[in-house]
């Protein structure tokens, strides 16, 4: 439970940063030459509904645990899916060594 609950308060700040930030209305008003700005596309579409991706394959685990006869093949379901939904995450992240990688790591002096 305590991992969903990460997952919806990360979803939660996301949804609000999203929102406040412009991303809508920048998205919305220039999308076509907007979809070939790699680092426009990443944040705008691709992180928002990986990430999306990510909790919804958290409460899917949650719920298929719970449904689970026996317990071993409850933590085994559990295990798996927070796997996958851990993976689905970290391709979400924007490294620092990717193209469109967050630029907070390279103010403070860290190089990859």
């Amino acid at each position: 439970m305590f991992f969903t609950v990460l997952f919806d308060v990360q979803l939660l700040l996301g949804f609000l940063l999203y929102f406040t930030r412009g991303w809508i209305g920048t998205l919305s008003a220039t999308l076509p030459s907007e979809m070939q700005n790699l680092n426009m596309r990443f944040f705008a579409v691709e992180h928002f509904l990986i990430m999306l991706a990510a909790a919804v394959v958290a409460h899917f685990a949650r719920s298929s645990a719970k449904k689970a006869p026996t317990d071993v093949l409850k933590y085994r379901r559990l295990a798996i899916w927070f796997t996958v939904a851990l993976v689905v995450l970290l391709a979400a992240v924007p490294w620092p060594f990717l193209t469109y990688g967050r630029p907070l790591l390279r103010l403070l002096g860290i190089q990859f």
